[in-house]
This record gives structure tokens, C-alpha cells and sequence, in this order.
């Protein structure tokens, strides 16, 4: 029998206990509650990433417009105007070559 390959403990889930929360579910949770906090107030998001970071942020900015958008739990469209202005500022992102996500991101 191999022995297992070690693994730095933050980066490997191997039971229950070890549960990873989503990273879209963990943003989309943070960002409703500073909605929630911030009643009343002009907001914008802008999502900033370096290298992978970038690709990230593009795709986290295309969660939370897809989440916000239709966001029908949480009474937050009564304190602020939906669709949210959102941003991605990046800095040496890759290449997205999906010609479909690039247009989804473009309309």
C-alpha cells in the first residue's frame, strides 16, 4: 500500500469535519450582509485581483451580478437599486479563451 502523499492541512478536505465552503457562496453571503448594513447608502462594487487573482475576481464580479440580480431571499432590493454597479480592476490576468463566457461577460 503507498503511503499518502503529505499535504499542508489547509489545502486537502478528506471528511466531513473538513468542510471547504464554497468561495462563491462565502462572497455572496459577505457582500448581501454589508448590503444589508449599508441601507440607505450609493454603493458600487469593485472586484481587484494580480494573476490568478484577476481570472477570480472576473469570475467572482459575474457571481455576485448573477446572485444580486435574482437575489429573491433577502429583502435587499428595497435599500438599494439592483443591479449594483460592479467593477473588475486586474492586473496581469490571463487569457480567458472561452469565446462564449467572453460574451456573456460582454452583454
Amino acid at each position: 500500500m503507498a503511503a499518502a502523499t503529505p499535504c499542508h492541512k489547509g489545502r486537502s478536505a478528506t471528511a466531513p469535519k473538513d468542510h471547504i465552503p464554497s468561495l462563491s457562496d462565502t462572497i455572496v453571503d459577505k457582500v448581501t450582509h454589508l448590503l444589508e448594513v449599508s441601507k440607505g447608502e450609493e454603493l458600487s462594487i469593485k472586484v481587484v485581483g494580480h494573476n490568478l487573482g484577476a481570472l477570480l475576481a472576473v469570475l467572482a464580479a459575474n457571481e455576485l451580478h448573477a446572485c444580486l440580480a435574482t437575489d429573491t431571499e433577502r429583502d435587499i432590493t428595497d435599500h438599494h437599486r439592483l443591479p449594483l454597479p460592479i467593477a473588475v480592476v486586474s492586473f496581469n490576468d490571463p487569457n480567458i479563451d472561452n469565446r462564449v463566457f467572453i460574451d456573456h461577460l460582454q452583454n
